[in-house]
């Protein structure tokens, strides 16, 4: 008789240990998945906050002179088919040295245009290119590794333009 109860009481021990553990178990997973969705929301927020991308164009479009031109990259992006807008607004003289503009994080190409003109008023070709997540670019939110990629496309652009080192400012 003593040795029935004892397995009872093991039995409804094990029964106890058991529930308590898949309840223990859930309340993990559920912590790990609301800390990871968490995670996820907070990178994209900081991302936001610390880059400011504006995208789309001014209410204004650009003025731009005759010989300028708009143009967009398509870029090989393992998240889809993304482009990179850029201005090129060569100088009068065609000796002059070539600026590549990189605007930033406060604003687009079109925010910045004043700026644009007077580097071109001072003397020089600029080729200026809006990141993903700014301007015409791609909407994204965008990170330092995005930065950097496009900031290679755009020197890429920027050799094409003008093959001579020597002329080149940054």
């Amino acid at each position: 008789k003593s040795h029935g109860n004892r397995f009872k009481r093991k039995n409804k021990l094990a029964r106890s240990v058991k529930g308590a553990l898949r309840a223990l178990t859930a309340s993990v997973l559920a912590g790990v998945l609301f800390a990871t969705s968490g995670c996820a929301w907070l990178d994209s927020r900081q991302r936001e906050l610390i880059y400011r991308p504006t995208p789309a164009q001014a209410a204004s479009t650009a003025n731009l002179q005759a010989g300028d031109s708009q143009y967009h990259v398509k870029l090989s992006d393992p998240n889809g088919a993304e482009q990179l807008a850029f201005w090129w607004l060569p100088n009068r003289q065609p000796n002059a040295p070539t600026l590549l503009y990189l605007h930033g994080t406060f604003r687009n190409l079109y925010g910045n245009q004043r700026k644009i003109e007077s580097l071109r008023t001072a003397g020089f070709s600029v080729l200026a290119v809006d990141y993903r997540g700014w301007g015409e670019s791609s909407p994204r939110i965008p990170s330092e590794q995005s930065i950097l990629q496009d900031a290679q496309v755009a020197w890429q652009e920027f050799t094409k333009y003008q093959p001579n080192p020597t002329k080149r400012v940054i």
